[in-house]
């Protein structure tokens, strides 16, 4: 009877671990630290079938880059943790331009990535460049547009003609050279113009050329 009794033992015995091991699984836990829970579970259960889906959290001034280890197929209780990415402020300056979409003024942007410059104009001036690299944004960064004058040259023929009207008035930045035109005038020889263009850095708007011309015998 006795031995009987110890069988039937035995026998429920291994009956309960079979089904405490159809029961069980591979831990998941999701290590959230100072992170605030939105949805979801931080500690799961992985069996053949059973897809783990990462909690929804959320830490002020990150962005969450994914998870620090493997969470789909662990082959034994696994601890995984989040991998942040910093947030940063750039602001960008116009300097006394105008912006085409003014919400691109304040970006933020993650760690590593670059910052979208926003389009600008200023009458009177060309953006030259901005005053900082935003191609790898690594901290936060206030970036200022860079103008350079224009001028307008306009040539005055004094009685001649040009081979390309188009030429007559130019907009010329600050220190690069205007296009000399080609001009002929009938009985008359070009000498030269009233001022030199090979570098344009008058502060008024406007530069006035005068060719100089010489009777020839033709």
């Amino acid at each position: 009877m006795k031995k009987r009794n110890r069988i039937l033992f035995l026998l429920v015995c291994a009956m309960m671990l079979l089904m405490l091991a159809g029961c069980g699984g591979t831990q998941v836990v999701f290590d959230i630290g100072d992170a605030t829970l939105i949805s979801g579970t931080v500690k799961q259960t992985y069996k053949d079938g059973v897809v783990i889906t990462p909690p929804e959290i959320t830490k002020e001034g990150y962005v969450l880059a994914g998870w620090d280890g493997d969470y789909q197929n662990p082959s034994s209780a696994t601890t995984v943790k989040p991998i942040w990415k910093k947030i940063h402020t750039v602001v960008f300056s116009a300097e006394e331009g105008v912006v085409e979409d003014s919400s691109k003024l304040i970006q933020q942007v993650v760690d590593g990535e670059a910052a979208e410059a926003p389009s600008v104009s200023r009458e009177g001036y060309e953006l030259l460049r901005w005053s900082e690299d935003f191609s790898s944004v690594t901290g936060d960064m206030t970036i200022k547009a860079e103008w350079i004058p224009l001028y307008t040259v306009t040539f005055d023929l004094n009685g001649g003609t040009a081979e390309d009207n188009a030429q007559l008035i130019q907009t010329v930045r600050k220190g690069d050279a205007a296009v000399l035109p080609t001009v002929s005038r009938k009985h008359y020889d070009f000498v030269k113009w009233s001022a030199d263009t090979s570098s344009v850095t008058e502060t008024v708007s406007y530069t006035h050329l005068r060719a100089h011309e010489t009777r020839s015998n033709l």
